[in-house]
């Protein structure tokens, strides 16, 4: 056995020891409620645009083919995104999934143990398990799927930090976020936004995308309430500002982006670089359903400096 080898299986052993340590029996975390199932917001997805989950697994799975042994999948849910970890190459790998909803946390125990390659464990906990864990406990790969646009505004430093602490020098940690181009303005559903400031906005999911009020503009104080304790059905969403948001119709999805939402850019500067930027999901418009307007999804590759 290599001296790396030792020194991958002892980070294992002591994520393990840790997360048992800390477990909290999901029915008793309380810290966050999901308000949603995925079920209503898939279906709404794939009417606005059938292509984006396939897309977006496809780059999950990209920015996993590179060396790493502990990853985290951070806000995991129920595990919809574990079988992009589950791959022949990371065979005896460490998958650890964190997620604040208990419902959704249990959900995921089940997923990961239907896994065939990595050793998945799931913990239902927030940032705080970061936060409260030993200053030398670190990983290699950190993924942050659809999150950091449905928590309190404040929340959000917080957790670019948390993550930062965890990662190693040199560790990859991949964001995917909703976007929001200057076109939006003209949508039906804009409610005054001026291009310029992140969108946060309530969707209601019980509705058709294409109704006038499946979205409703809010002011962000309201936001970080729903975000914190949401009702069912309503999902909070904060679109971050894309200054170059591309023009669809001369590109291909997945595109390259040349800038970074300012917001994000602003919280990620003191710990990483950031290495690459993809826009991979449009949605259609309100109004007319085939037309497409800036606003969609984003995909953001950064590096722990």
């Amino acid at each position: 056995m290599t001296e790396k080898t030792r020194s991958d299986n002892c980070d294992k052993r002591r994520w393990k020891r840790f997360i048992n340590a800390n477990e909290t029996p999901p029915a008793c975390s309380g810290t966050y409620t999901y308000p949603l199932v995925e079920r209503k917001t898939n279906d709404n997805i794939k009417k606005q645009d059938p292509g984006k989950l396939r897309r977006e697994k496809f780059l999950y799975r990209m920015w996993l083919d590179r060396e790493w042994q502990v990853a985290v999948d951070f806000g995991c849910g129920i595990g919809a995104n574990f079988d992009c970890f589950d791959q022949q190459q990371n065979k005896s790998k460490l998958l650890v999934g964190l997620d604040p909803d208990p419902a959704r946390a249990h959900s995921a125990m089940t997923h990961a143990n239907r896994l065939k390659y990595v050793e998945a464990v799931v913990i239902c906990a927030d940032v705080s398990l970061f936060e409260n864990s030993p200053d030398d406990l670190f990983v290699d790969a950190v993924l942050c799927s659809q999150v950091l646009g449905h928590v309190p505004r404040k929340e959000l430093g917080r957790i670019v930090r948390g993550i930062s602490a965890k990662l190693r020098t040199g560790g990859s940690c991949a964001i995917s976020i909703p976007v929001i181009g200057a076109s939006f303005t003209d949508d039906p559903t804009a409610g005054g936004w001026v291009s310029g400031d992140d969108f946060v906005h309530l969707v209601y999911c019980d509705r058709s995308p294409f109704d006038k009020d499946y979205r409703k503009k809010v002011p962000g104080e309201i936001f970080d309430q729903y975000a914190a304790c949401s009702p069912q059905d309503v999902l909070p969403v904060r679109n971050f500002w894309l200054p170059e948001f591309p023009n669809v119709s001369q590109h291909e999805l997945p595109t390259p982006v040349a800038t970074i939402p300012p917001t994000i850019g602003q919280a990620i500067a003191p710990f990483f670089n950031v290495s690459e930027v993809v826009l991979y999901a449009i949605h259609r418009h309100v109004a007319r359903k085939t037309k497409e307007i800036g606003i969609g999804d984003a995909f953001i590759i950064m590096t722990r400096t």
